[in-house]
């Protein structure tokens, strides 16, 4: 999870989860991260809230990406599809100040 104070004067904090915007052709589409997940203790209710970073096979060394994938023990209950985290393109350029 994903969490992070937003100013020294606000306790409120900024906690990350997996959006429902899946886009393109691709199988399984990718996740997006947005703002609004749930603090707390692993659950259905922060279930969205859970990510890993896992090595990417590019060829290059030292490359990771960031996945949603919760482990099942985080919630036997819940279903969730597996996705990487995506980087919107529109007509192949990124969103101002994304790499």
């Amino acid at each position: 999870m994903f969490s992070t104070t937003t100013s020294n004067l606000c306790v409120n904090e900024t906690v990350w989860k997996a959006g429902d915007y899946m886009l393109g052709p691709v199988h399984p589409p990718p996740r997006f991260v947005i703002t609004g997940g749930t603090l707390g203790i692993p659950g259905p209710n922060t279930i969205k809230n859970w990510f890993k970073i896992e090595k990417y096979e590019t060829g290059r060394p030292n490359s990771y990406k960031l996945r949603y994938c919760p482990s099942q023990f985080m919630c036997p209950t819940c279903h969730f599809d597996c996705a990487d985290v995506g980087l919107y393109q529109n007509k192949g350029h990124a969103p101002s100040g994304s790499q």
